[in-house]
């Protein structure tokens, strides 16, 4: 029985390791040489992330599992439970270095136990599912947006913005939202496929200005909401005055009305909130938006000030 395990093990297509009491390879078939294309020709006595190169690791100075993050780790909390009793597998997307470059790969995980010469070990069994999991992933972006304007739509905004506030994982975060004064005008005076135009140009304009870990939102209508991290209050103004030049400066060669932004912003600090959940910051730059409104429109509202646009 023993010799037709071993023989289903290493000629199994699919990548299979043993991992000992330690947490240590035992064994590992060529399907996981192939997979991951591992530096040492053996990784026998190697821990998981050392012997396939885990980017928490830094190159092998730090040992697999003693790294602050690793305690997060899907893999190192399967090989420690020594068994997954749901008999599912446990997705995770596992990053590595190879041939000095960053890669990744998304893996189903399945455990199960095993004695070998009277030890107790884990036989792990990996499957690549990166494709699935690329395609699923370029889905949810899909169904994230706003397909009018590009901008992500108000379930996904709001789930975001909830992230935000209730983690603080960014030492600093400027939210606003912003309406269009009288857009109603634009609709009735140059139609709705105008409006519609408006809106888009806008996110566009906004997309293109801010940065990769910002994001921009549809709330409703024609009101957005922008969140800048590890952004400052004043720096946060400054993009929103550029991005209402560039903005009306795109429009103006469309229509011939003046086309005018409104503005509520707040900043807070990690760890500095009033904000309990999303909710809350969204009812707050609400109503700083409701001033701008109530003030004159055109003019962007914070907590303490008062800034214009152009």
């Amino acid at each position: 029985m023993e010799n037709l395990y071993k023989s289903v093990f290493y000629q199994s297509p699919y990548s299979q390791m043993i991992f000992d009491e330690h947490n240590r390879i035992v064994a590992a078939n060529a399907a996981t040489y192939k997979l991951f294309n591992p530096a040492d020709s053996s990784i026998e006595g190697l821990y998981f992330g050392n012997a396939l190169n885990c980017i928490f690791t830094k190159n092998g100075k730090t040992i697999c599992g003693t790294n602050k993050i690793c305690k997060s780790c899907q893999m190192q909390k399967l090989l420690l439970q020594k068994i997954n009793t749901s008999n599912e597998a446990v997705t995770l997307e596992f990053k590595y270095w190879l041939n000095g470059a960053l890669s990744s790969k998304w893996l189903d995980v399945y455990s199960n136990p095993i004695v070998i010469c009277q030890r107790q070990c884990v036989a792990i069994t990996l499957f690549d599912v990166s494709k699935y999991k690329e395609k699923h992933l370029q889905l949810e972006d899909r169904l994230s947006l706003d397909l009018a304007t590009g901008a992500l739509n108000k379930t996904c905004l709001i789930s975001r913005i909830d992230e935000i506030v209730k983690f603080q994982s960014c030492d600093t975060v400027t939210a606003c939202m912003i309406d269009f004064d009288d857009f109603k005008s634009i609709n009735d005076t140059y139609g709705h496929l105008m409006g519609d135009l408006a809106l888009k140009a806008f996110s566009s304009v906004v997309q293109r200005e801010i940065c990769k870990k910002d994001f921009l939102g549809r709330y409703g209508g024609e009101e957005f909401i922008i969140v800048f991290v590890d952004t400052e209050l004043m720096l946060a103004i400054k993009l929103l005055q550029r991005i209402d030049t560039q903005f009306k400066v795109y429009l103006s060669q469309k229509i011939d009305e003046p086309t005018t932004l409104s503005c509520g912003v707040t900043s807070f600090r990690k760890g500095n909130s009033s904000f309990s959940n999303g909710t809350a910051l969204i009812e707050h730059i609400d109503k700083l938006l409701y001033r701008a409104k109530q003030n004159g429109k055109n003019r962007i509202v914070s907590d303490n000030d008062v800034f214009y646009f152009s």
